[in-house]
């Protein structure tokens, strides 16, 4: 099976990992397909100064998928400058030059089909017998406030896919308000890598949280450090790390500062996929404030990892949680996150590891989540 994975980007420090979930899926299925699929990784950066490698055209092979990107210069999205027909000719141009390399794709996987590209040239393909299945994972789509021409874009591609997955029961809602959708959509929940497990080495003597994410403010990462900062200011052996990046650091260097925690809270900037994975392994339990989730990677890499997690109750997969996994708080309920901080260190015992671990694994491992897509994939 020949199979085109579309994604935002090509995930690098510089855009902030942007294409990292879309490139593991990709990777995934080449890695379990064990040669059996030829699997390429497509995406365009439209940019005015960041580049996936070089500006204009490139390609190379990465863990079994063969890569193809095209750098643009372009004015920001964040102007609402979309373009479409000067879209539709980048993405057209790119689409030949991989069909020239791979050939017609038997299935072409598009992920954030309302922000990355223009429904025409990809939906083209139906008409020599490719199949286009979608995965929307975009918090703007849950929240409702993509632009009209991101609607009518998501619109057009739910209307005209073949099979659209999302990956958390209230996306899947929010997608079919949003387009008038009656079909049935399937959940898929996103897969955790197996960068994360649980770290073989004794922990040491200091009992370490850590948060990762976009330093933005729907994380709420500021109030993750003002209610570890009241819950353990002077407390040497307590430490919590900040894994990200973003607009929102000097508000939470604020927090630091006010309460003297420089030696308690420590924040990375962000970090690669292997980097996120090694601070986590090493942790002792997540936390997770924020107030919007499309679904909460963070959360099951920690699980994979062994370590329980405290998260708000916005996570897209709620129906997973027990209270054997950790603690569940109120988006709007900072004392909460402050109250659950303390149980969570204090009763550090009752948490299983390996169950914890063995629960991600049964449900968002990557041969889980691969043979869940390869199910869509025959179906279609």
């Amino acid at each position: 099976m020949t199979i085109w994975v579309i994604g935002r980007s090509y995930p690098t420090k510089q855009n902030k990992m942007s294409g990292s979930f879309e490139l593991e899926q990709a990777k995934l299925i080449a890695k379990y397909g064990e040669g059996k699929d030829k699997v390429s990784y497509i995406t365009v950066c439209f940019h005015p100064f960041r580049k996936i490698r070089k500006r204009g055209y490139c390609s190379f092979e990465e863990d079994g998928v063969s890569i193809y990107a095209d750098s643009v210069l372009f004015v920001p999205d964040k102007l609402h400058i979309h373009l479409k027909p000067f879209r539709k000719f980048i993405w057209k141009r790119l689409l030949q030059k991989v069909e020239k390399e791979t050939g017609i794709p038997d299935v072409i996987h598009v992920h954030y089909p309302a922000l990355i590209t223009v429904p025409e040239p990809i939906l083209e393909y139906q008409k020599k017998g490719t199949r286009v299945v979608l995965t929307e994972h975009w918090t703007k789509v849950l929240n409702n406030t993509i632009d009209s021409f991101q609607r009518k874009q998501l619109t057009q591609y739910v209307q005209n896919a073949d099979r659209v997955i999302c990956v958390g029961q209230p996306l899947k809602e929010s997608i079919q308000k949003i387009t008038g959708a009656d079909r049935k959509l399937v959940v898929i929940p996103n897969v955790v890598s197996n960068l994360f497990y649980p770290e073989r080495n004794a922990k040491g003597k200091c009992f370490n949280f850590v948060t990762v994410g976009r330093l933005v403010p729907v994380k709420q990462m500021d109030q993750v450090a003002l209610a570890f900062s009241k819950a353990f200011a002077g407390r040497e052996d307590i430490t919590l790390t900040v894994v990200g990046g973003g607009g929102e650091r000097k508000k939470i260097e604020s927090v630091i500062k006010s309460y003297h925690m420089e030696s308690q809270i420590l924040m990375t900037g962000t970090l690669s996929r292997e980097e996120t994975a090694q601070k986590v392994r090493a942790a002792d339990a997540l936390v997770c404030f924020s107030r919007l989730e499309t679904f909460g990677v963070p959360v099951i890499e920690a699980w994979a990892s062994g370590i329980p997690a405290i998260a708000t109750d916005c996570l897209g997969f709620l129906e997973y949680w027990t209270e054997d996994l950790g603690i569940l708080v109120r988006h709007d309920k900072p004392e909460e996150l402050e109250t659950a901080m303390k149980l969570i260190h204090s009763n550090s015992d009752r948490y299983d590891a390996e169950k914890i671990s063995r629960f991600a694994q049964d449900n968002f491992s990557e041969p889980v989540v691969y043979h869940k897509l390869m199910q869509i994939y025959k179906e279609t």
